[in-house]
């Protein structure tokens, strides 16, 4: 399962963390392009629910960042992207190396 893969989980994982989702139907499974293959689509109330969930974590951000100051914010993200740069730069090397 392409999901399961990029998660880096079982598909039994998947499907379980799925579950409660299919219960409450925010999602649900449809045929793929093939016989082997499902699809997970996001249903009405999960596109509802995911609106006002990203409501409530834009509140949550900005209440972050004006307490944290907008400058040490900025300086922050600023050193965490480098971070992920050099992590990548990183990985890139090992690759090579392995």
């Amino acid at each position: 399962m392409h999901v399961a893969k990029e998660l880096e989980m079982d598909r039994s994982s998947l499907y379980r963390a799925l579950e409660p989702m299919l219960r409450d139907e925010w999602v649900k499974i449809t045929a793929g392009p093939d016989a082997r293959s499902r699809s997970a689509v996001i249903t009405r109330k999960g596109y509802q629910l995911l609106a006002k969930a990203a409501g409530r974590w834009e509140q949550v951000q900005i209440r972050l960042v004006e307490r944290f100051g907008l400058g040490k914010w900025a300086s922050f993200a600023a050193e965490i992207d480098r971070f992920r740069e050099c992590a990548c730069a990183s990985e890139k090397e090992m690759d090579v190396a392995g």
